[in-house]
């Protein structure tokens, strides 16, 4: 049996802690702004961008995608009329919103949400079908490198598509908190 040297040990644990030292706080803080240094260039590409032009942008494509749905299947078509913001960077925020797409009861949803996805596949948007965790198939859209992105298939109530979407990044004028509804 191979004894273990507890002054090797020592040693290892010691030099752990103190290398684990030598980060400096700006590195840490640097480290988390660039984890995604794509948004960052993003974000660039939309100077003079306001969120009342975001947030007109993205409901209006919410709007485009939940009218590609077949109007034989569609009983209604719901827009959030407020929504939410979220950091893109450190002084970048885009807007989150939702439309919610009603249907008539059994309507197989997945066949929709796949032909709306190749609706878009020729054209300036990068889509990606998958099967989420509830097995349902869902399309997300994103645009680079203006930033913005769509996701939709099934909602969370049974025979309704959800068309969540995300703008563009923008700079909030700095008397406007970005908490609350938008």
């Amino acid at each position: 049996m191979r004894q273990l040297n507890l002054g090797a040990v020592a040693i290892v644990v010691g030099l752990t802690v103190c290398l684990s030292g030598c980060v400096s706080p700006e590195r840490g803080v640097e480290n988390s702004r660039s984890v995604s240094p794509t948004i960052d260039k993003e974000a660039e590409m939309n100077p003079g961008l306001t969120w009342e032009q975001a947030k007109g942008d993205s409901q209006r494509m919410e709007l485009e995608i939940a009218d590609l749905v077949p109007k034989e299947v569609v009983v209604s078509i719901e827009q959030r009329e407020k929504g939410s913001l979220f950091s893109c960077t450190a002084t970048e925020h885009n807007w989150n919103g939702s439309t919610i797409v009603r249907l008539v009861p059994g309507t197989a949803i997945d066949p929709i949400t796949r032909v709306l996805g190749e609706h878009y596949r020729e054209s300036k948007w990068s889509v990606n079908g998958y099967i989420d965790m509830a097995g349902d198939y869902m399309v997300q859209l994103t645009s680079r490198p203006r930033g913005e992105s769509y996701l939709f298939g099934a909602g969370v109530k049974p025979d309704t598509i959800r068309v969540g979407s995300s703008s563009k990044c923008f700079t909030l004028p700095e008397d406007v908190y970005p908490g609350g509804s938008f």
